[in-house]
This record gives structure tokens, sequence and C-alpha cells, in this order.
């Protein structure tokens, strides 16, 4: 208690974020874990109060209708992009080995490269290396939704805990640890949902720019780009496959390359005009000021540089009081949310 008393409130703050970045830095593999399960819980409880409020029902109800649609949706999603793969791969077949039998390039130097790439040891690495990575976000991001769901069910307890451990003069820097991490969790958060709103209208934009190329099954397309939109560069590619089997069915490599060509429109307006213009709504930093620190955490953190890259730097200008975030209406949104989460 008499340490507590001679240490400056800052220098306690600074000490306590000190220590987050610490275990951080050590725990670095359960990252992916920790930020899934924050955004998840995040955004699940800003839902559940939504629907108490509109519709009357109670947390626990709510948290399992926002989980049955969401899990619906996902496995019709999966399964209609399934069959329609299938179908469409079946129906190119014949179209392929045409253009194979048409093209003695093909079938000499492109199958003798495949060949070399193939018992490349090093590729084959690679690629397993990339797949072992897939499998692990694939696990985090089921895990961190099972443990957000039980956080939501049980928050009043969790919440309750901790006001009695802050309480508790024996753990020290435990108030300041509890409130950095509130606070980034609230801008992360706060952020991600912008980050949906962003990947509504990329999607939006892509099924409209699919419909005027007459691709089939617009519904099914819609919700997949949406989902895979969550996940930024690997999210794009992964939606590539099954659009280029449509695309190459309908009208050949025409359209398999003017869907390229959309698709890096889409994105190139999404990385240099949505995503800066809508976070500095936000965050009310300059949207060029936004651009940079996105090029620059992509630099420095790779993919993860794209989802968590603006928070920490807005979270760090609002510790430091460079540039508190959010002001006015967002404030006062902000306690009205704090109050209604612990409610």
């Amino acid at each position: 208690m008499k340490i507590n008393e001679k240490i400056t409130p800052n220098f306690r703050k600074t000490l306590a974020l000190l220590l987050i970045i610490a275990v951080l830095i050590f725990m670095e593999k359960l990252f992916p874990l920790i930020i899934f399960t924050c955004i998840i819980s995040y955004l699940l409880l800003r839902f559940t109060n939504f629907l108490r409020e509109k519709v009357i029902f109670n947390r626990g109800v709510s948290l399992l209708v926002i989980y049955a649609v969401v899990l619906t949706a996902l496995a019709l999603t999966l399964m209609s992009v399934y069959n329609i793969v299938t179908i469409q791969f079946h129906n190119i077949m014949p179209m392929i080995q045409k253009e194979i039998a048409n093209r003695e390039f093909l079938r000499s130097y492109g199958f003798f490269k495949i060949d070399r790439y193939i018992n490349n040891h090093s590729a084959l690495t690679f690629g397993l290396r990339k797949i072992q990575r897939l499998g692990f976000g694939i696990y985090s991001f089921v895990l961190a939704n099972v443990l957000s769901f039980i956080f939501v069910l049980t928050h009043k307890q969790v919440f309750s805990w901790i006001d009695e451990c802050r309480k508790n003069n024996r753990i020290p820097f435990f108030a300041d640890l509890y409130r950095i991490c509130v606070r980034f969790v609230h801008i992360l958060g706060s952020l991600f949902t912008v980050q949906i709103t962003i990947s509504l209208i990329n999607t939006t934009l892509m099924t409209i720019g699919l419909y005027f190329l007459n691709f089939p099954y617009l519904i099914t397309l819609f919700f997949m780009i949406l989902i895979l939109g969550m996940i930024p560069i690997l999210g794009v590619v992964i939606s590539l496959i099954p659009l280029s089997i449509i695309a190459y069915s309908i009208n050949g490599w025409t359209t398999v390359i003017i869907l390229i060509i959309l698709t890096i429109f889409i994105h190139l307006l999404e990385t240099y005009f949505l995503h800066p213009r809508l976070m500095s709504n936000v965050t009310r930093l300059p949207v060029f000021v936004i651009l940079l620190i996105l090029i620059f955490m992509e630099h420095l953190l790779g993919i993860w540089g794209m989802i968590v890259g603006l928070p920490i730097v807005t979270f760090l200008l609002d510790f430091l009081g460079i540039y508190p975030f959010g002001s006015g209406k967002e404030s006062n949104n902000t306690t009205k949310s704090k109050q209604k989460t612990q409610q």
C-alpha cells in the first residue's frame, strides 16, 4: 500500500502498460486467440444488448439466437459454395481438357514446371507451413468463440470478481491493468465494427459487378464474400478460387481476367479510400495519417497489422493523452455502452 502511494499515477499506468506488452510478447503464439476473443466478446455484448432493448430477450436467449443465426448462415453458405464449385468444376473440365489439347505450351512447358514445383521440397515445406498456420488460425477462432460465449453468459460474475480484485490493495497495478485492457478492447471493438461496415460495402459492390458479369447464385456468393472479407488479403485470395471457376464456366479466360481486375479495383478502393475515410470518422485522425499507419503497420506486422495496427496506434495516442479517442456523442455512447455491459 505504501509503495502504491509513493508511485505517481502516470508512472503506475506506464508500468502497467509495459507489463501488458511484456506478457503479450511472451505469449506471442496466443496473440490470435486473445485478439479474436476480445473482438467477438465485444460484438456479442453489443448485439445482445441490442436484442434485449428491441425484443426484450434475456442475455442467454439473445446469445443463443445470435449463434444460431450466424452458424446456420455459415453452414448454409459453405454447403452452397461446395455444391456450386463441384457443379461448375465438372462443367469446366471438358473446357480445360480442350484448352490443354489445343495449346502445346500447356502440354509441355507448363506441366514440366508444375512437376518441378511439386518435386521441390522447399516448396512443399512452404506450403505445409502455410496450411499449419491456417489450421492454427481456425483453431484459435473456434476456441475464441467458445471463450466469448462463456464470458458473455457469465460476465456479471467476471465483473464482480474484477471489482473485488480492484478493491484489494495487495494486488499492485490491477486497477490500471483493468482500465488499460478495457480501453483497448473498446477501441479495438469500435474500429472492427467499422471494418464490418467496410466489408458490407465491398461485398455489395462486388456482387453488383458479378451481376453484370452474369454470375449465378448471387445470394450465396454475397454471403461467401462477406464472410471471407473479414480476413484481410487472404480472404480475397480464397474467395477468388470459387469465383474464378464460375467465371471460367461463363466465358472462359475473358471473364476470369475481368473478375481479377474487378477484385483488384475494389481492394484498392477499400485500402486507399473506404478504410481511411470511414476510420477517420471514428478516430478523428486525418485520412492521410490513417493511410500511413495502415501501410507502416502492414509492413511491420504483416496481415495482423491490417487488423490491429490502427487500434494499437489509436490506443497509444489516447493513452499518452496526445489525441483522445472519441468525443462528444462518441463519448456519451461509450459511457452508455459501459453501463449496459455491466447490467
